[in-house]
């Protein structure tokens, strides 16, 4: 055989072994790409941006690598601090419910005790009415009573204009929903206080910090449902 010829069969073999290599490893490759990947995180408060609010601080993102679109997921999730393994979450599973169409990423933020904080602010103080308040809040109440009157009898009369009558309507509509409702102060010296449950920004976000320090999560395990 001319070894022009022997060359031309071994750049032909080499070529052929070359492309099964390639088609194999991309066969490899595509089969440990395919199927439903899930990555979870708790965003550390204080220290970087979070797609979460405070109530709802582990955001789990679901890259659906398939041809089918993916309805719900059950995932299993832990979270682990520092070099420990033991779990700290509340909850075991969470339900990651948003339609993911094929090849595409959506994203979900859970919420568990385990990164909850409640706070109740101490009772706050209100405003102690004086005479001279009282006296005008009342009379401006007596006021607004015979405006009201006034307008309902219009509205009423029969010998009221179509435009009298729609007018008085609509003051009398407007007259309900702007005029403040009056609370009534206590008569007491000793100012009155009231307890508000409520979070704190600043206090949340410090207690946050401490819960969330150190805090890695785990996936576990998927249980993808497609339609």
């Amino acid at each position: 055989m001319p070894v022009k010829q022997r060359l031309l069969v071994l750049i032909s073999k080499r070529t052929f072994w070359l492309i099964c290599t390639v088609l194999v490893a991309v066969s490899i490759a595509a089969y440990s790409f395919y199927g439903v990947r899930v990555e979870a995180r708790v965003a550390h408060a204080g220290y970087e941006p979070s797609n979460c609010p405070i109530s709802k601080r582990i955001g789990v993102t679901v890259h659906n690598y398939t041809f089918h679109r993916l309805a719900r997921a059950r995932i299993e999730l832990e979270a682990w601090r520092g070099n420990r393994s033991k779990n700290i979450l509340t909850n075991r599973w969470y339900y990651f419910d948003t339609v993911t169409a094929p090849f595409s990423t959506s994203f979900q933020c859970f919420s568990d005790e385990a990164f909850t904080v409640h706070l109740e602010k101490a009772p706050t103080p209100v405003h102690e009415e004086t005479e001279e308040e009282r006296h005008i809040r009342i009379q401006k109440k007596i006021d607004d009573e015979k405006e009201q009157e006034r307008l309902v009898k219009i509205a009423l009369d029969p010998k009221s204009t179509e435009y009298e009558k729609q007018d008085a309507i609509d003051k009398y509509a407007n007259f309900r929903t702007t005029s403040p409702q009056p609370v009534e102060a206590s008569s007491s010296s000793q100012p009155v206080s009231i307890r508000i449950s409520l979070y704190s920004t600043i206090e949340t976000t410090k207690q946050l910090q401490e819960l969330t320090a150190g805090v890695t999560v785990v996936v576990k395990h998927i249980d993808p449902e497609f339609y």
